[in-house]
């Protein structure tokens, strides 16, 4: 949506089900400060999808998993759409029995295992939630 916004263009915006208390909090937000004739929210699973990818769109952004990216693709090849696809993997994190050291990033009160459950948290929940199809 940030990407619409700064090349002045309209938006729909179709957040995953996985994540359905973000997807209701933007559904409630986008419409109380966002111009509703431009940018719009669609709630739903796969049939809402199913829907949305039998219509022509200037360009269409994905973030997810690959057998879902195919179908998007294969969808939008069929109006000859453009598709920015940002495939998401899974990454491991491994925190050694022997971590333990100070904060050496400075800033933070945190040290340890505090600041490192924060930075995945910050990571794997809340930064990646802003990752929609």
């Amino acid at each position: 949506m940030v990407l619409a916004i700064a090349a002045e263009c309209c938006c729909v915006m179709k957040p995953s089900e996985v994540a359905a208390h973000y997807a209701n909090v933007l559904a409630e937000l986008v419409p109380r400060y966002f111009d509703q004739s431009a940018f719009c929210v669609v709630l739903g699973a796969m049939s809402e999808t199913t829907k949305l990818l039998k219509l022509k769109w200037d360009h269409i952004f994905y973030t997810g998993n690959g057998t879902i990216a195919r179908i998007i693709s294969t969808a939008a090849a069929r109006h000859l759409t453009p598709v920015t696809l940002k495939l998401a993997g899974k990454s491991l994190v491994i925190i050694g029995p022997s971590f333990n050291s100070p904060n050496i990033c400075g800033g933070d009160s945190l040290s340890g295992f505090a600041l490192v459950a924060k930075r995945i948290f910050w990571d794997r929940f809340a930064l990646r939630l802003i990752m929609f199809c």
